[in-house]
C-alpha cells in the first residue's frame, strides 16, 4: 500500500501539468482574441475576452491597458480607472502606460488633481515618456497654472523635436510666453495702481485729519473769544453797578440820619 501512495501522487502531478498546460494556451488564446477585437474595434468583444484574460494571467500588463481603453470607449470611466490600478499593482511593466491612461480617465471623471497625479507618476516611472508630459501640460494650462505648463511642454520638445505635436507645442509655448508676458505686465499695472491708490488714500486721510485739526482749533479760538467777551461783558457790568449800589445804601443811611436829627 505504501507503494501506492507516491504513485497516487506521481499521478495527481502529472495531472496539475496537463491542465497548467491546457490552461496556458485558453489564457493565451483570450488575450490575443481580445487584441484582435480591440484592434478591430470592437470593444464589448474586447472587453469579454480581456477581463478573462487579465484572470488568468494577471500579469500581462498590456491586457489592463487594452481593457481599460475598451471599458474607456464604451463610457464606463469607474470601471477602467479600476482596470488600470489593478494593472499598475499587478503588472510587471509599462508601468507609465498603465499611469498615462490612468491620468486620461481620471481627466474624463473631472478629476484634475487625480489626473495630474497619475501623470505625474508615469514620467516618475519613465522620465522620457513624452506623452505624459504633454497631457499633464495640456491639464495644466486648463487650471491655469501656466508658467508650470510651459516648463512640461519645453521637456515634451526636448524628448520628442519631431513628435506628431511638435508643431502646435511650439504654437502653445509662443502663445503662452506672451500670455505670462502680459500677465506680468498687468500685475505690474496693477501694483502701480495699487500703490498709487493706497498713498492717496494717505493723502487724502492726512488732508482730512488737518481738515478736522483745523476745525477743531477755529472752533476753539471761537470759543475762547465767545468766553472773553462774556466776561469782559460781566466784569464792566461789575464796575457800573457796585458804584451805584454803594451810593444809595449810604444814601439812604445818611437820609434816615438826618430825618431823626429832625
Amino acid at each position: 500500500m505504501n507503494s501506492g501512495k507516491p504513485h497516487h501522487y506521481r499521478l495527481l502531478w502529472i495531472v496539475v501539468l496537463l491542465a497548467l498546460a491546457v490552461a496556458q494556451p485558453i489564457a493565451a488564446d483570450f488575450f490575443d482574441r481580445g487584441e484582435r477585437a480591440f484592434l478591430n474595434n470592437e470593444p464589448e468583444d474586447a472587453a469579454a475576452l480581456l477581463e478573462v484574460a487579465i484572470q488568468n494571467q494577471p500579469g500581462r500588463s498590456q491586457a489592463y491597458i487594452y481593457l481599460g481603453i475598451a471599458y474607456t470607449q464604451l463610457g464606463y470611466l469607474e470601471r477602467a480607472a479600476d482596470i488600470l490600478t489593478r494593472g499598475i499593482e499587478r503588472g510587471v511593466d509599462k508601468k507609465e502606460q498603465l499611469y498615462h491612461n490612468l491620468g486620461i480617465v481620471r481627466h474624463k471623471l473631472g478629476d484634475p488633481e487625480g489626473a495630474e497625479e497619475a501623470y505625474r507618476q508615469a514620467v516618475r516611472h519613465n522620465s522620457s515618456y513624452s506623452p505624459s508630459y504633454l497631457n499633464r501640460a495640456n491639464l495644466r494650462v486648463r487650471q491655469g497654472g501656466y508658467q508650470d505648463a510651459l516648463q512640461d511642454y519645453r521637456v515634451y520638445l526636448n524628448l520628442a523635436p519631431d513628435g506628431p505635436e511638435s508643431d502646435n507645442v511650439r504654437r502653445m509655448i509662443a502663445a503662452l510666453e506672451n500670455e505670462i508676458a502680459d500677465e506680468r505686465a498687468r500685475a505690474e499695472r496693477e501694483r502701480v495702481a495699487r500703490e498709487e491708490a493706497e498713498r492717496q488714500a494717505e493723502r487724502e486721510a492726512e488732508e482730512e485729519r488737518r481738515r478736522q485739526e483745523e476745525e477743531r482749533l477755529a472752533a476753539e479760538q471761537r470759543r475762547q473769544e465767545l468766553l472773553g467777551s462774556v466776561l469782559e461783558s460781566l466784569e464792566g457790568t461789575g464796575r457800573e453797578a457796585d458804584p451805584l449800589g454803594a451810593a444809595t445804601e449810604d444814601f439812604e443811611d445818611f437820609d434816615f440820619e438826618l430825618g431823626r436829627e429832625n
